[in-house]
């Protein structure tokens, strides 16, 4: 496996959706993670029984893999195209950049990330400090899996790519896995995929916070699809489960959980937009935050608001490094506690809230 592999032994936290982190076929043309050779249409042989894509991943007698893969394991098959060369396709997530671009990924990135941290205007590319596992050999804990009072989570967790993508094609966003490997969640929740597909975020200056994952839509005003950003958020939480907190007062009422006790929201209940939970009224969200940021950006507390997917290189500080784990353990802590956010010294709370108010 190549260096990189052992950061993932600090990296624990939110689960894993956005940039494009799946199997792709070994050509050297240029190929997109939702398209080239990761169409559900084709590889499911309903088309055509003539597709090209197999061979781009698979051999019949000459595999170094189980399920007759061309490489050693599925995370090799994968960087094949989408580690630092980019080969066969324009999503490097390692560097978490665009092929050829300065422009960095939605997810982030696995090994290093494109971000503006800081918020100072300008993004160097720096080590990730946070990144979801994806060796396949580092164990972590699923934190918040399972029902109320079920402890921690689910333990001794590892991932790879293909746990969180369907490298066959799913004709959803992202190619995402109705349901993660490994989640013990039942019912499954299908993303729509989008119509003009964009794997950056919109900042020239790679400001992470307040990127949406998809276009703003107009159809009932200038607000983003919130069904979709539902969807997605619903989608980590079938690994997180207790981290999905529907509106009605999780902030201050008692979820029961001991240790997920008081939640902040991720989602409003069914069908509701309530704007008078936050305006007007005190520490709510506030347009004059030091960020700003107003409108479209924080109008939901949906998970992607403060997290990215893949990896993070945002920054802790005195106190922000030392907050405890879900367990209460304090190791690792100092940058490895950046928990794949968007902002340094956890600021994305103050994206959204204006604490004087």
């Amino acid at each position: 496996m190549p260096a990189w592999g052992g950061l993932h032994r600090e990296l624990r936290i939110v689960a894993a959706v956005g940039g494009a982190i799946v199997l792709s076929a070994v050509v050297a043309a240029s190929a997109l993670a939702d398209n080239g050779p990761h169409v559900a249409a084709v590889n499911s042989g309903s088309s055509t029984l003539t597709a090209d894509s197999c061979a781009g991943c698979h051999r019949a007698h000459t595999a170094q893999g189980p399920l007759l893969i061309a490489r050693a394991t599925n995370v090799e098959l994968c960087l094949v195209c989408h580690d630092t060369a980019a080969l066969g396709a324009t999503t490097n997530v390692l560097d978490g950049i665009a092929a050829g671009t300065s422009r960095g990924l939605k997810g982030g990135g696995f090994a290093n990330a494109l971000m503006d941290t800081g918020w100072t205007g300008a993004a160097t590319s720096r080590p990730s400090t946070s990144a979801h596992l994806m060796d396949g050999t580092t164990t972590a804990t699923m934190w918040g899996n399972g029902a109320i009072g079920s402890g921690f989570g689910k333990a001794a967790v590892t991932l790879t790519c293909t746990d969180c993508h369907n490298p066959h094609g799913t004709g959803g966003y992202r190619i995402l896995r109705p349901i993660p490997n490994g989640s013990g969640a039942s019912a499954g929740i299908d993303i729509s995929d989008d119509a003009v597909k964009t794997y950056t975020v919109a900042s020239a200056q790679n400001r992470y916070f307040g990127e949406l994952y998809w276009p703003v839509e107009t159809s009932w005003g200038p607000y983003y699809d919130w069904q979709k950003e539902y969807a997605l958020t619903q989608w980590c939480a079938q690994c997180h489960t207790r981290y999905d907190a529907v509106e009605s007062g999780t902030g201050h009422i008692d979820s029961g959980d001991p240790t997920y006790k008081y939640r902040h929201m991720t989602r409003y209940p069914a069908g509701s937009i309530n704007c008078g939970l936050c305006h007007p009224g005190p520490n709510g969200i506030n347009a004059s935050n030091p960020f700003g940021i107003s409108g479209l950006v924080a109008h939901e507390g949906v998970c992607e608001n403060c997290h990215v997917a893949h990896g993070s290189s945002a920054v802790m500080g005195t106190y922000s490094g030392v907050v405890a784990w879900p367990d209460t353990a304090t190791t690792p802590n100092g940058n490895a506690r950046s928990s794949l956010l968007r902002l340094d010294n956890r600021g994305v709370c103050v994206g959204c809230h204006d604490p004087t108010t």
